[in-house]
């Protein structure tokens, strides 16, 4: 077998010369990062190594499929009602009076399957599963203001969001992923000991990342999960008020190219930003600072994630065992102008250059 070469660290070089932990899968060579390694544990956070039992099975569910409903055709009803017809509210509460009466002429018993549409609309409600739910909040600017201060610098925006906590978790419980996530950095490597690159956790970043994370015992033996942010300023008209969005989207950096590129909702929806609006007269002001408003959203946003970015979190995953996973900001995929904001740089000036020096030919 051919000698890995590791062009990241010495301590992925030093690993290499034994070829430990290198596995040769369809063709290619893979080493997986020794330390950051992404080992299997159980519920209680024990360590099961590097060839763990097979995962005890799922406990059966403690509740009906239908809960909260009573029964199958009590969901069918409510869905019909909501989803297909989507009555009103006030059609829904009549229609559940005159089925009481109906009953109670012909079977005595003064009885229908819903009180009115509240008591629907709460079962719905309350349903356990389905989408994230999404959280609304404020953000406002915080920069200096001039005496005649422009009227978006003493407008409270909102921002509306999934907690990015939950869809990254989601996403690691998703059975569909389960084969096809990453629980460690690698390198990949052909039969000629050329190095190739597949996806997020085969390149260097990922891999540097993780040298840095294992500096800390406490994290020897974690998953590393770094979120790939996306965003796009196309304008979404609410029925409130007219304000303006645009969407943001996460992706867990560890699931698999070929996944991605399935769109086995890899790529989930989490926020909508605001859009400060002005006039002619204050519009080179608001260009120079719409990037405060933007970085404090992502950091409203992203906050849930912060005290596991050093922390490991026990996590389970869909193939039945549980990581310890700590997570990290990942790539922002954005268009210039996005990219602009990201970093601070000047319309027109290059965001890759780090000394400002050079302008856009």
């Amino acid at each position: 077998m051919p000698k890995v070469v590791y062009p990241y660290t010495q301590l992925s070089a030093a690993s290499s010369d034994n070829n430990s932990g290198c596995i040769l899968n369809n063709g290619v060579y893979i080493q997986k990062h020794p330390i950051i390694s992404g080992l299997p544990h159980n519920a209680n956070g024990k360590c099961l190594g590097l060839n763990p039992p097979p995962p005890p099975p799922l406990p059966p569910p403690q509740k009906p499929a239908s809960y909260p409903f009573n029964n199958a055709s009590e969901f069918e009803l409510g869905d019909f009602l909501f989803k297909q017809a989507q009555m009103s509210g006030g059609d829904i509460t009549k229609l559940m009076d005159h089925w009481c009466s109906y009953n109670a002429n012909w079977f005595s018993h003064n009885t229908s399957p819903f009180k009115n549409a509240d008591h629907l609309h709460g079962l719905i409600d309350t349903i356990p599963h389905g989408d994230i739910p999404w959280q609304g909040a404020t953000v406002s600017y915080s920069g200096p203001q001039p005496a005649n201060p422009a009227p978006w610098m003493e407008k409270t925006y909102e921002i509306w969001y999934c907690d990015p906590l939950a869809v990254l978790e989601a996403q690691i419980a998703n059975p569909a992923f389960a084969n096809h996530i990453n629980w460690s950095p690698k390198c990949v490597c052909d039969a000629r000991g050329i190095q190739q690159f597949k996806d997020l956790m085969s390149g260097q970043w990922a891999w540097e990342q993780a040298d840095k994370l294992a500096k800390s015992p406490m994290n020897h033996g974690t998953t590393f999960a770094p979120i790939v942010l996306s965003s796009n300023k196309t304008t979404v008209s609410v029925a409130t008020g007219q304000n303006n969005f645009y969407p943001v989207y996460a992706s867990l950096g560890n699931i698999s190219n070929e996944m991605q590129c399935a769109h086995e909702d890899g790529m989930t929806l989490i926020a909508f930003l605001a859009i400060p609006k002005t006039n002619k007269t204050h519009e080179q002001v608001l260009m120079s600072s719409d990037d405060m408003l933007f970085h404090d959203s992502l950091s409203v946003i992203l906050c849930s994630l912060k005290p596991f970015m050093e922390t490991p979190k026990l996590t389970p995953c869909g193939h039945g065992y549980y990581h310890r996973i700590l997570y990290g900001i990942g790539p922002y995929i954005a268009d210039y102008p996005e990219q602009c904001l990201l970093t601070g740089v000047t319309n027109g000036w290059c965001t890759a250059e780090t000394q400002g020096s050079q302008q856009w030919p």
